[in-house]
């Protein structure tokens, strides 16, 4: 009976009540408590009393830490912060109860109403890590966690059925009585059949002056409480209650107002009691009754108005037509304004807002606001430039809008809040003069379609490099490749022809051309394929330690064949050594590429200059040559890809080697400059 009892008083109760076990977490809670902390049905067990409290600092608040030296009693909290499923905040106080050592019910009470609450313009860092349950797995949680904590007070023995469901009984009954002692502002009552109180509990007892001794196990006339009407009343709704009936009514104890919800309660097949729930609505009676005298004294004024306005209008036939034109339009106003407030506070992901000539908010609403942690109210009346948590740029900015607005401009713009995006709208609102009053200002959230758009701008842009690389390859490798493969095959042919003897000298001289020319159709692929290794993202540093002017020595030896008649290599090595550690494959596709462009592009008998210095932890090396140089209006595009100068079109190459050399260089963390001048290198 008394699992009964507390769960249909657990569920029916408008107070959100929550039931942690001995270490914090939630084993149960009503659906109040969901409505509270906006969360679904069942979603909230196994929550943690620190995921939905923080103290006024901002950190997570554990009550069990009050608890001190394994002290069990009753105790209040105020001032603390609950912590809502998205994340916004809002104060309440705790009363809190412990089970039999076994765990505690808390009562919360919501004290936004009462307490002017910080504002917070973005939720609590740390959202706890939520565990959902099906509807079956919850049940089976509650019932395996209560049948733990009535076994955990007895011994460790194993226990029969009969015993388990006993223990379970118990805690049941402490949970039960628990809540009914410490019930807020009411009383619970239960009848039997023969209208004999079963249950008389609520924290109101003490106030009325009452004793429970008074009610338990008597019968309704010999109750005190109740006058003859409430007698009847209460005899009546019993037993409506007993046939299946939920009631809902008003009645007095005393001098206290009470609304009565009640229910029945099935204890087996042949025994059904009747659940009375008292809330105390005294105060609220009393406020309601303040409210009608002032609205009692609105209407007999606004009464004697309206015999003066009868008197005019019975002197005045013309002013009557302007009444009711009046009339009209205020009614349309009045629709009008509650169109407008339901389609503000409904706007979909966004915000509406009016400003006037004084640049204060009039209005202010939206369906997104709730998220930025603001309350539109709040904002009535402050001045735009007002607001402490926009920053000062962004606060001229909106004044100037607002400024621009007020003198007739239409403005389309975005802007940026936090991590949103919003697309703003604004338009002067004019009164019926056609004289600019207002300025309306629509913010619609597009951070959504801002990152799909970024996307699909991405993956556009690199379609169009990879279809440009195609592009280019098709039309460089036809090109590039037809001068060497008409040499290999000239070539091929006339050792055909030289094939007898003494033409030795002949044949390796055709071979070696055949060579060169392959060794410019592989350079020309692996340019391509560094290209695409590098948009893949597959090139990757790998660091080694080497001294660097030997390597360039012997990079140097290695290039010297390549030399045409005259050049030569000069070195300007301001240190005997200098050690780094950098990928040297890199270094060497970097300096290579560099030294045969100087070759390729520079004149017979033009030296080309080498030089290395360490300068503060960083290696600066240069390359001079002698060459065509680059023209001014083209030294912009000196490392897009696929570039070629108009005055190198006549000399062989694909226009990547620069290209890759940029990028080498960026993914060895330095940087390259060029300064060149036309006929001079």
């Amino acid at each position: 009976n008394s699992t009964l009892n507390f769960k249909h008083i657990f569920q029916a109760s408008p107070n959100p009540i929550l039931i942690v076990n001995e270490t914090g977490v939630l084993i149960e809670n009503n659906p109040a408590a969901e409505r509270l902390f906006g969360y679904g049905k069942g979603a909230m067990t196994a929550l943690t009393s620190q995921s939905l409290f923080r103290d006024y600092h901002g950190h997570p608040y554990n009550f069990l830490e009050t608890q001190k030296n394994g002290e069990t009693k009753n105790f209040k909290v105020d001032h603390v912060w609950g912590i809502k499923k998205e994340g916004s905040t809002f104060p309440l106080g705790i009363d809190i109860h412990p089970i039999e050592e076994n765990g505690y019910i808390l009562f919360i009470k919501d004290t936004s109403g009462l307490i002017k609450s910080k504002e917070r313009n973005a939720p609590l860092a740390g959202s706890p890590n939520l565990i959902t349950k099906n509807k079956d797995n919850h049940s089976n949680a509650i019932d395996a966690t209560i049948e733990s904590l009535a076994t955990t007070s007895r011994s460790g023995n194993q226990h029969s059925n009969a015993e388990t469901i006993e223990n379970r009984a118990i805690v049941n009954e402490a949970l039960f009585s628990a809540i009914a002692e410490n019930f807020p502002t009411g009383l619970i009552m239960v009848f039997d059949r023969q209208l004999k109180s079963i249950y008389f509990e609520g924290a109101e007892i003490e106030e009325l002056g009452l004793d429970k001794s008074d009610f338990e196990g008597k019968h309704i006339d010999d109750i005190k409480l109740y006058d003859d009407e409430n007698i009847l009343q209460l005899k009546h709704n019993i037993k409506r209650t007993i046939e299946g009936e939920k009631l809902n009514y008003a009645t007095t104890f005393g001098s206290r107002i009470y609304t009565i919800n009640s229910a029945a309660l099935t204890i087996d097949e042949n025994t059904v009691w009747a659940l009375f729930v008292a809330h105390n609505i005294t105060e609220q009676t009393r406020v309601q009754k303040e409210l009608q005298i002032v609205l009692k004294k609105v209407n007999e004024r606004t009464k004697e108005l309206d015999e003066t306005v009868q008197r005019l209008v019975e002197t005045n036939l013309e002013l009557e037509d302007q009444i009711q034109l009046t009339k009209r339009a205020e009614a349309e106003a009045k629709e009008n304004q509650a169109l407008f407030v339901a389609i503000a506070e409904n706007f979909p992901q966004g915000i509406i807002a009016v400003v006037n000539q004084k640049c204060a908010y009039e209005y202010i609403d939206g369906e997104i606001i709730s998220q930025f942690g603001v309350d539109p109210n709040v904002l009535k009346g402050r001045k735009v430039d007002s607001l402490s948590w926009v920053y000062e740029n962004r606060k001229n900015s909106m004044m100037n809008d607002v400024k621009r607005t007020l003198k007739g401009e239409h403005l389309n713009f975005e802007v940026g809040f936090n991590t949103e995006i919003f697309s703003v709208h604004t338009t002067p609102l004019v009164d019926n003069h056609g004289e600019i009053i207002r300025a309306l200002f629509v913010y619609n959230n597009i951070t959504e379609q801002k990152l799909i758009e970024k996307k699909v701008r991405k993956a556009l842009k690199k379609e169009h490099q990879l279809n440009l690389l195609k592009s280019r390859f098709i039309t460089t490798a036809s090109h590039e490749f037809r001068t060497p493969l008409s040499a290999i095959l000239s070539s091929t042919d006339l050792i055909k022809v030289q094939n007898g003897e003494g033409k030795e000298d002949t044949r390796i001289r055709h071979l070696d051309r055949i060579q060169a020319n392959v060794g410019r159709l592989v350079e020309i692929l692996d340019e391509f394929l560094s290209i695409s290794k590098l948009e893949e993202g597959k090139v990757e540093p790998k660091p080694q330690s080497f001294e660097l002017l030997d390597y360039i020595r012997y990079l140097l030896n290695e290039l010297r064949p390549n030399l045409k008649i005259g050049q030569s290599f000069k070195t300007d090595f301001n240190n005997k050594k200098i050690n780094v550690r950098h990928d040297a494959k890199l270094l060497d596709h970097i300096l290579r590429n560099l030294l045969i462009n100087a070759i390729k592009y520079s004149d017979e008998d033009t030296p080309i200059l080498i030089a290395a210095e360490s300068k503060n932890d960083n290696v600066v090396m240069e390359i001079t040559d002698h060459g065509i140089g680059i023209p001014k209006h083209e030294q912009k595009n000196m490392f897009k890809r696929f570039f070629r100068a108009q005055n190198a079109t006549h000399i062989q190459g694909t226009g990547l080697g620069l290209n890759l050399v940029k990028d080498y260089v960026k993914l060895m963390g330095g940087s390259i400059t060029f300064d060149s001048e036309l006929g001079k290198g």
